[in-house]
């Protein structure tokens, strides 16, 4: 199948479409490759989370410009969601810990859920858009169930970029592929998060940002050490 001309085909039957605009390089690849201008019926949607690189920050500007009222900022508050619910790790004590010295924390899902995921998507409802386009690809290791076309709740989802590798997205992307891939394997949608490990994100802030780095590191090592005797307990329960 080609995805991109697919796309392009079913934008002609929708008359409100959104382009979903994270700031990766998957999302400046399936940007560009609709072409410019866009067709009428297509704006771009970008949540900022509060708390993402400085870089995006620019980059959406930069969009902005380009696009200008096609492109809509969503503003949500990744740091409010965590002052409320606890901090991201790939392992939540629960927001009910059994240690009570344990600080709430939460999954990483329900963490970008709270602070990307739900806000866009409240977002499309309310503008009305019945499509929505993503850079997302097969190749994904994280990615949601839909796949190219299918339809959800009476909104259809597409990926025009959705079998490109990742040489083909870097060519895409050009000029604007984002510095911080030198570092990391995916964007940060929030520069601070304590909730992916192993993705290059602490090497990457302790480039841009070290004071920042340094709290990040603090308040991971501060909740592995609520792990540390919780992990014991259970493995006490099947030596």
């Amino acid at each position: 199948m080609n995805y991109l001309q697919s796309t392009l085909d079913t934008i002609q039957n929708h008359e409100k479409v959104v382009y979903q605009f994270s700031g990766g390089r998957d999302s400046i690849a399936g940007l560009l490759a609709l072409g410019y201008p866009l067709p009428a019926q297509v704006h771009i949607m970008h949540v900022s989370t509060g708390d993402e690189p400085e870089e995006t920050r620019l980059l959406v500007g930069m969009m902005q410009a380009r696009y200008g009222d096609k492109f809509i900022v969503v503003q949500s508050n990744s740091l409010a969601v965590r002052a409320m619910y606890g901090h991201p790790l790939p392992i939540a004590l629960s927001d009910a810990p059994a240690f009570a010295e344990a600080p709430a924390t939460q999954t990483q899902f329900h963490c970008c859920f709270r602070s990307i995921m739900g806000p866009a998507h409240a977002a499309v409802e309310a503008h009305g858009f019945t499509m929505v386009i993503r850079g997302q690809r097969l190749s994904d290791v994280h990615q949601s169930d839909l796949r190219h076309l299918d339809a959800s709740e009476g909104i259809v989802y597409a990926f025009p970029v959705y079998d490109k590798t990742d040489a083909q997205i870097d060519e895409l992307c050009g000029a604007y592929l984002p510095s911080f891939y030198g570092f990391t394997s995916d964007a940060p949608d929030c520069k601070t998060c304590t909730g992916y490990w192993g993705r290059g994100y602490q090497k990457w802030l302790e480039h841009t940002d070290p004071q920042l780095a340094a709290e990040r590191k603090e308040r991971i090592a501060a909740l592995l050490s609520f792990i540390e005797p919780i992990l014991r307990v259970g493995f006490s329960e099947i030596e």
